[in-house]
């Protein structure tokens, strides 16, 4: 489980994190990520937070927040499968990732 670490590093530090876990997470398992998950458009209805979140994640840190769009391709780069989003109850702005290993490659298994 990771909760709140993704969101800190951009694309390719997070890919390298996430390709770690596959390295030792069982073709079996589960990872679970616990993120705020950006709308793919900005509504009216948005919590203005979460966007003020990933402009601080960007100057500060030099990562960001993702959309589900942004979830699926990082963990496809990183081995995984992104099979379910929830999102947790109001008045948390967070959703549980559940994403499972994908069949090992290469690509997966060579970069460590």
């Amino acid at each position: 489980m990771l909760k709140s670490v993704i969101h800190d590093w951009d694309d390719e530090r997070a890919a390298t994190i996430l390709r770690h876990v596959r390295a030792v997470i069982p073709d079996h398992g589960r990872l679970l990520i616990i993120e705020r998950v950006l709308p793919d458009r900005v509504e009216g209805t948005s919590q203005s937070m979460m966007y003020l979140g990933d402009l601080n994640m960007l100057v500060n840190m030099g990562g960001r927040e993702r959309t589900r769009v942004d979830f699926e391709q990082l963990c496809q780069r990183t081995g995984f499968q992104l099979d379910t989003v929830t999102p947790l109850a109001v008045p948390d702005a967070f959703s549980v990732l559940e994403a499972v290993p994908t069949a090992r490659s290469p690509a997966t298994s060579g970069d460590r």
